[in-house]
């Protein structure tokens, strides 16, 4: 599978994520939990590429995209529905399309 495919597939995940936090379903844990070591595996790589893309002379912000990971970090351990849905629409997905349209580069 390309990497464009596995990313998609990853917001995918995230989109379904999100709905279920929102409408706090009784299976919106067991989702998250059933996808998150998935979600953290492409966040490593998307780390590792941001480093990568830094030490050939690119420019990324990777403080931003640190702090992402520690905000899903601390919605995720504090259980906060509404906070980890937010994080994850507005900050982890948007991260994962810039990745998705310069990991292309």
């Amino acid at each position: 599978m390309s990497k464009k495919r596995e990313i998609k597939n990853t917001l995918q995940i995230i989109e379904k994520m999100v709905l279920y936090l929102r409408q706090a379903t009784d299976e919106a844990w067991d989702y998250v939990n059933a996808h998150a070591q998935e979600l953290i595996c492409k966040m490593a790589e998307m780390v590792d590429w941001a480093q990568q893309k830094i030490n050939t002379g690119g420019e990324f912000p990777i403080d931003i995209l640190l702090q992402q990971l520690q905000n899903l970090n601390e919605a995720y351990t504090q259980k906060d529905e509404i906070l980890l849905a937010d994080t994850l629409e507005y900050e982890i997905s948007n991260a994962l399309q810039v990745y998705m349209e310069q990991g292309e580069e």
